[in-house]
């Protein structure tokens, strides 16, 4: 009985959104709900975006909520907002980023952005799954709630090196904290001026978005390619180049330059149509290697394609740091940057 009541009551709130959101033209505040582990989240600093992470399991989140709500929105969702707050919000372990100051609105891309470094960072199931939108003036008597941005993926290939995406991390240590941070501004701001990088960027952002993983593989394959831009000799120069860009070993080089071989040979199979499929480990190193890959370009900002093609002929394993001046690793998640130099299974 009490479960068609708030149906009803829902369907009607829905009902009433449907006439008054059309008078919202900009909202005045827009918050993300991200899911991923809250703990890691939290360690996140956007203060210089104007944004801050809270647990939608507490007190902080409940009253913020509340407080960004129109006296409207509150008499005629009230109820409905605090049924999906105790029913579906609080029993989930997602975080909300929210404006810390409300009179500034945040653009949509600048979440968008966010989320995708951090997918850069961190290949792992973390999403954005619900866009809230709020308005406070006269005319805007309205709340939306978004739908999931994209589709869960497939277990066995959710994350690197790990089973369940919540056993993936963004942090070994909490040493890692302040040089995530860093890297996150460096690369908001910096990877914008990096024209050549942008293909490779959406590839790698695109491979999220798909639902088989022959695709998400050739995808990131395509990101790859983008960056080196070899006519001849691709699976070579891919290779060449992934081992120098992420290694600093004969050894570990060596290991990193025959993995990529073993993958092209498989992307081969996959274009060229046999009955081949794609091995778990396989997926989860391509998609480990394209994300540092992309992280060592983005530190050494090397301007063109064509200047990085020069210096991988020119350099080895160990000279990656003569790329450019005043170059600093980036250093974290160590254990999964030690795994891309050891050696994957033949197909």
């Amino acid at each position: 009985m009490e479960q068609k009541k708030y149906q009803k009551q829902k369907n009607k709130s829905i009902e009433q959104k449907s006439h008054t959101i059309e008078l919202i033209p900009v909202p005045d505040l827009t918050m993300v709900v991200l899911e991923h582990s809250t703990d890691d989240l939290l360690k996140i600093d956007l203060d210089w975006l104007n944004i801050k992470a809270i647990p939608l399991r507490s007190n902080e989140f409940r009253n913020y909520f509340k407080d960004v709500q129109s006296d409207w929105t509150k008499e005629h969702y009230g109820d409905v907002f605090d049924k999906m707050l105790l029913e579906f919000w609080v029993t989930q372990s997602l975080t909300a980023f929210v404006p810390i100051d409300t009179s500034l609105p945040i653009p949509d891309s600048t979440f968008q952005k966010v989320e995708q470094i951090l997918l850069l960072m961190f290949p792992t199931d973390l999403q954005i799954i619900r866009w809230h939108y709020f308005s406070k003036s006269l005319t805007g008597k309205g709340f939306d709630l978004g739908s999931r941005r994209r589709d869960s993926k497939p277990l066995e290939y959710s994350v690197v090196g790990a089973e369940t995406p919540f056993k993936f991390f963004l942090f070994e240590s909490t040493t890692e904290v302040s040089t995530v941070n860093e890297f996150i501004k460096l690369t908001y701001n910096r990877l914008p001026t990096l024209e050549w990088m942008q293909v490779a960027f959406r590839s790698y952002i695109s491979c999220f978005t798909q639902k088989d993983v022959e695709i998400r593989f050739l995808t990131l394959c395509i990101a790859l390619e983008s960056i080196c831009g070899a006519d001849t000799e691709i699976s070579y120069q891919i290779s060449r180049m992934c081992a120098v860009l992420n290694c600093e070993t004969i050894e570990g080089g060596n290991n990193i330059y025959n993995n990529v071989k073993r993958i092209y040979a498989a992307r081969s199979k996959v274009v060229h149509g046999e009955n081949y499929q794609i091995k778990a480990e396989y997926y989860r190193y391509l998609l480990a290697l394209t994300s540092r890959t992309l992280i060592e370009l983005i530190s050494l900002n090397i301007p063109t394609k064509e200047k990085l093609n020069e210096l991988v002929k020119v350099f080895g394993f160990q000279d990656r740091s003569k790329f450019s001046y005043g170059y600093k690793q980036v250093v974290f998640l160590q254990s999964q940057m030690d795994k891309l130099k050891e050696a994957l299974p033949k197909p």
